[in-house]
């Protein structure tokens, strides 16, 4: 280690940059040579490069004579001999500053060890200028050759030495040759780490001035012999050099901060890498490392860690709505479209969100690319890291439904009669049910996790299988899932490599019943004195019936979960084949061919059952499917620096693309034994029923980048894509982009001037995108039988077809137009980051259902009287700022990393249609008379609009006032009273009609913040995610089951905050049994709740055990850990206002809304 190969190497790669025929050999097979063979295959330079391993004395002399250079970097070697061997065969000689003969040698170039660029420069000159290479092999030769005959040695030793200011002690036969010294000599002893307390190997210790010193071990120790006033100089490539005073001190802990301007990060973009610093596009980086023990999926790790990112309930919009169609961010992983992979398989994700980072991507840019790149091999012995997680997701957003008593309490209270069969003259002999415990609970999750990776410079791999057994909060509902992974790259020669990906998975699915078609998510219908079984109702299943009275005749949800028997299998399978060819220097040429497969089983039998007045029909069905795609992609990529400072990058792709997929399937009823395994045993009703879809497109594009000097920066692409679901007159289209940057902090007025900034670049940037979620064969007419039957004999049953669209022969792509203004700095030795952008989106050509006389035949239902015509005309602006800032250090032993992004979106919906004030009505519930979001022209997408609330009517008095200023004599309603919601008129009209109604809440948050923060001290670590949004409204429809009676269901203990005679100072109206005022049905500002919030969103707290200890036991890592999601939350809101959703209706907290969880999970992460 002390001999400091590892800069030799780093100078070796920027010498072949110049002088690709150079060819390096490195002799030794000490502790540091495996090392640097892998060092050699990173820089890619292993064909240049040849390790002889140990030699002997002849065999030195031959590899001397006839090398051209020869370079000792030594960090603190007090004399090496080598140099004049070396010198004494004529050959010019390269050493350290720091090595001992570096004191007596004239006519040897020195350079700092660490200077690699001085290395460098020094090899080149003198390989390229012969007049050079001659003065020192002649005079070199002359300064290390002595002829002397019959002289003592202990003579020659004093002349020779004594000039030279060195010294030498003779013990047996043996000479040691020493600077001389001087002063109080004392040992120090020390560690160097990382900023993650990690020790760092090999790091150079010396003390300044001098050339003594060390290099650090296995676990960063060192011990060193210095002058105790001196100064210990401690250097590691990629880290910042460190002075320390030793002031008398013995024992030294020291931390070597990351050298961020050497290191120059490198991103991932469309096709390809870019250095970050020369980045002009839009593009947000998150390397994965700090999340590995995290237990996230993806789009948990970039909520709240991207500015202009809106993350909620897994829906992922990037810089606002483009479409009202919507437009999804598009995958891409390992250079080709895909899904979201296994978090733990991930390696970098890169977000792309302006134009001109997307453009390469073309029609399906729109929605903003987030590039995945997946984990490889690397060189190096066999290392294996397992990990176990387990833990409990617990439901904490249901309702606290009325118990028995309370349920008759309040239901007499507001109206409803008292059956004299019902019992509820005696509450106390009734059932008290709680249906909330027999439908949900306390979900164990557990998943396990092991990986492989390993190589040497022929053959890297990555071997990952993952598992997971979780059950879902809803009882009888589970997932097994799994997945097993493998990358490889093979060097089949020195310019062409070869890697293969090949994921396969599966999933065992028993669904949650929540939420599907015809099922709530939190069950309001229900009552307290049902029971959930009874023994009596044979001939019904045994399952409890209605209780009497016929105040209830709504579902028993035991039965209705526990009669369901549905099982969904999925397989699949993900294979990437990936050859690299470097035609010549600089010209390589890749081919990536892609290949997917897809396949499920899913089984649903549903039992029969009757509850009185209502039952269950059995109902057996199966479906069965598959599908395929395939994908070529050739990019051809130039790179090139010419005179040093004119850097060109060119590239040219193509890419073409296939899919098919068919399913098959059918249902039966009239099963004897139930459940069945076998459709055949049904007697009853039947259908079958199947599908084929097929899909294609066609691009090429291209993309040159230019850097003068890495200041003046520009880049541009093209792409040329072509779908089959757009029209014959618009098959291709063309998607241009341009961007432009300065690195104004590279400039020498900025960098002589102001040491205190690290880095500082303007960029710019414009482009165009398309949005190609649009269906297939718009094109073209098409008929449909669904939900037609005809029967013409009262017995057998025929399917009829109808015309159901009007052809688009121009239909095509959404187009988005974009441009951008960003700034990126750094500051105190980039310590402080921060960057800020400014956006202006637009949409236009958007799709648009524009409304047909139904004389022109279709329909989108069977015996429709409207019809429509899908057309690009639309048009969508959003507008938004985003800002990002970064505080990362460390103190000692504790390093920390805060950092907080800030961004907001102003959307607005130009135009709709060339029609008179179109309109888009959305959201409904089943209690409510209305739409709830309705967009229009000149609005924000999907606003919610109805009444305003003026406050709740106190007395009779105030009813007959506003009657008596409307010109019919009713404000309102004829059956409005004291205690019921007054509604403001609006236009003044003096009663309250439909037009009354405005826009009362906008579901898109003014404002979306996150704070992200990372610590760690010695071995501890702890990781907060906070996420917030501000100025959000939400619309609580949940309060038409929570705070009254909708027909014949139960209710919360929220009702009890009702207006009433003696509780008037409330905002909540009375409830009766009939609602004549329509608190409950009208669409009013009632609903609409400030969705405001600030959330503990995730937190973890680890503890790696110490290498000292781990070291023993032949292990080299050992952490536990636990992880919180949705910890802990600050809002005005009754329950989690974390809801998102689509594009015209979001933020919609009912009864179809997903129960909010807290999970806390358990982990152990083992490396070997």
């Amino acid at each position: 280690m002390q001999k400091g190969p590892e800069y030799f190497v780093e100078a070796a790669a920027k010498v072949l940059a110049k002088a690709p025929k150079t060819r390096f050999v490195m002799a030794g097979s000490g502790d540091m040579m495996n090392k640097m063979i892998r060092l050699a295959a990173e820089r890619n330079i292993s064909d240049r490069f040849h390790f002889t391993g140990f030699m002997k004395g002849k065999q030195v002399y031959e590899v001397l004579k006839a090398s051209d250079v020869y370079v000792m970097p030594s960090v603190s070697e007090p004399f090496g001999i080598s140099p004049l061997e070396a010198m004494q065969c004529g050959v010019p000689s390269i050493i350290s500053k720091q090595s001992g003969c570096a004191e007596i040698l004239d006519y040897a170039v020195k350079v700092d060890y660490w200077d690699i660029e001085a290395m460098a420069d020094a090899m080149y000159s003198i390989i390229t200028y012969p007049a050079m290479h001659e003065f020192l092999k002649v005079e070199g030769k002359k300064e290390v050759t002595l002829n002397v005959t019959n002289q003592p040695i202990r003579r020659l030793l004093d002349d020779v030495l004594h000039q030279r200011d060195l010294q030498y002690t003779m013990t047996g036969h043996s000479i040691v040759v020493t600077l001389k010294t001087a002063g109080n000599v004392k040992l120090v002893s020390g560690t160097v780490v990382d900023s993650n307390g990690e020790p760092i190997i090999g790091a150079n210790v010396v003390e300044k001035g001098t050339t003594n010193g060390t290099v650090t071990d296995i676990s960063g120790n060192f011990s060193l012999n210095i002058n105790d006033s001196g100064i210990l100089q401690i250097s590691y490539i990629g880290f910042n050099t460190q002075d320390v005073a030793v002031n008398g001190k013995s024992s030294l802990m020291i931390n070597l901060k990351e050298d961020t301007q050497k290191l120059d990060e490198v991103v991932v973009v469309g096709y390809g890498v870019q250095k970050k610093s020369n980045v002009t596009g839009s593009v947000a980086s998150i390397k994965t490392d700090d999340f590995n023990d995290l237990n996230m999926d993806v789009s948990h790790v970039i909520q709240g860690r991207v500015a202009g990112v809106n993350v909620s309930n897994g829906y992922i919009i990037i810089r606002g709505a483009a479409s009202i169609n919507g437009a999804d961010p598009l995958w891409i992983v390992d250079g080709v479209p895909g899904s979201a992979p296994n978090f733990n398989d991930i390696e970098s994700i890169e977000i792309l969100k302006d134009a001109a980072s997307t453009a390469i991507y073309g029609a399906r840019g729109a929605g903003g690319v987030i590039l995945v790149t997946t984990k490889k091999g690397k060189i190096g012995k066999l290392s294996i890291n397992a990990r176990v997680n387990f833990g409990i997701e617990t439901p904490i957003d249901l309702p606290d439904m009325l118990h028995t008593a309370d349920f008759i309490d309040r239901k007499l209270a507001v109206g409803f009669p008292n059956n004299p069969n019902s019992g509820w003259d005696n509450p106390a002999s009734l059932p008290d049910t709680d249906w909330e415990d027999l439908v949900w609970r306390n979900a164990f999750r557990q998943n396990y996790f092991l990986q492989m990776t390993g190589g040497n410079e022929k053959t890297t791999f990555n071997m990952s299988a993952e598992f997971y057994k979780n059950q879902f909060i809803e009882r009888y509902s589970f997932e097994d899932a799994g997945n097993f992974r493998v990358a490889s790259q093979t060097n089949i020669s020195k310019r062409v490599k070869f890697s293969e990906i090949l994921t396969v998975g599966f999933n065992n699915t028993d669904p949650h019943l929540y939420g599907q078609t015809n099922n709530d998510y939190v069950y309001y219908r229900q009552v307290p004195t049902m029971v959930p079984y009874d023994n009596t109702n044979e001939a019904g299943g045994g399952w409890g019936k209605h209780p009497a009275g016929g105040y209830y005749e709504g579902p028993n949800h035991v039965a209705t979960l526990m009669s369901h028997h549905e099982n969904e299998r999925r397989f699949w399978a993900r294979a990437n084949a990936i050859l690299d060819w470097e035609i010549i220097n600089d010209l390589k040429f890749q081919a990536n061919f892609s290949a997917n497969f897809d396949s499920h089983a899913n089984n649903l039998f549903l039992e029969s059952w009757n509850l009185g007045s209502l039952s269950q029909q059995d109902y057996y069905s199966k479906d069965y499917g598959s599908g395929y795609d395939l994908r070529m992609l050739y990019t051809l990529t130039y790179d090139h620096t010419f005179g040093e400072k004119h850097y060109v990058k060119g590239m040219v792709g193509y890419e073409a693309y296939r899919a098919t997929a068919s399913s098959a399937g059918g249902w039966k009823n009239g099963f004897l034994v139930q459940p069945s395994d076998d459709i055949s045993l049904g007697t009853g009703d039947k259908d079958v029923s199947g599908t084929k879809t097929e899909g294609r497109s066609l691009s090429q594009f291209a993309r040159v980048n230019y850097a003068y000097d890495d200041r003046y920066l520009l880049e541009a692409s093209i792409r040329r894509d072509g779908y089959d679901n757009f029209g014959p007159e618009n098959r291709f289209g063309v998607f241009p982009s341009a961007s432009v940057g300065w690195n104004v902090g590279k400039e020498s007025f900025v960098k002589d001037n102001i040491t205190w900034m690290s880095q500082l670049k303007l960029r710019g940037s414009y482009g165009k995108i398309g949005n190609n979620t649009i269906p297939q064969f718009l094109y073209e007419p098409s008929f449909t039988n669904n939900y037609l039957y005809y029967s013409y004999d009262g017995q057998n049953t025929q399917r009829g077809f109808w015309y159901s669209n009007v052809a688009n022969a121009t239909i095509k792509w959404e187009d988005v137009a974009q441009w951008n203004i960003g700034v990126d700095a750094s500051f105190l030795d980039n310590r402080l980051n921060t960057t800020i952008e400014y956006y202006d989106k637009k949409t236009s050509d958007m799709l648009y259902s524009v409304g047909v006389p139904p004389s022109a035949g279709p329909s989108s239902e069977p015996f429709s009287e409207t019809s429509s015509y899908r057309a690009n005309i639309g048009k969508i602006s959003n507008r938004g700022f985003e800002w990002m800032v970064q505080w990362r250090d460390s103190y000692k032993d504790f390093r920390y990393d805060v950092a907080f992004t800030l961004s907001t979106n102003k959307n607005k919906v130009v135009k709709l249609s060339d029609q008179v004030n179109p309109i888009i009505w959305a959201g409904s519930d089943a209690a409510l008379n209305s739409s709830i979001y309705r967009t229009e022209n000149g609005q924000p997408m999907g606003q919610m609009y109805g009444y305003v609330v003026d406050g709740i009517i106190q007395d009779q008095a105030e009813i007959d006032a506003l009657n008596a200023q409307s010109p019919d004599g009713l404000y309102q309603q004829a059956g409005t009273a004291p205690g019921d919601l007054k509604y403001k008129d609006l236009n003044g009209d003096g009663k309250v009609t439909n037009e009354d109604k405005t826009y009362i809440g906008n579901p898109w948050p003014d404002l979306m913040y996150g704070l992200n923060i990372n610590l760690s001290w010695k071995g501890f670590d702890l990781s907060m995610g906070w996420l917030g949004n501000a100025g959000v409204d939400v619309f609580n429809s949940a309060k038409l089951y929570e705070r009254s009676f909708y027909g014949d269901y139960n209710t919360t203990y929220k009702v009890y905050e009702a207006w009433s005679p003696t509780n008037r100072a409330t905002s909540h109206p009375r409830v009766t049994k009939e609602d004549p005022n329509g608190n409950f049905k009208n669409v009013s500002s009632y609903f609409v709740e400030d969705g405001s919030f600030f959330k503990l969103k995730n937190l973890h707290f680890g503890y790696n055990l110490p290498k000292s200890i781990l070291s023993h036991l032949k292990i080299e890592g050992l952490k536990f850990y636990i992880n919180c999601d949705n910890l802990f939350i600050i809002t005005k809101f009754q329950g989690d206002p974390e809801l998102g959703g689509g594009y015209l209706e979001r933020n919609m907290y009912s009864v179809k809304r997903a129960p909010s969880t807290r999970t806390i999970m358990g982990g152990l992460s083992l490396t070997l």
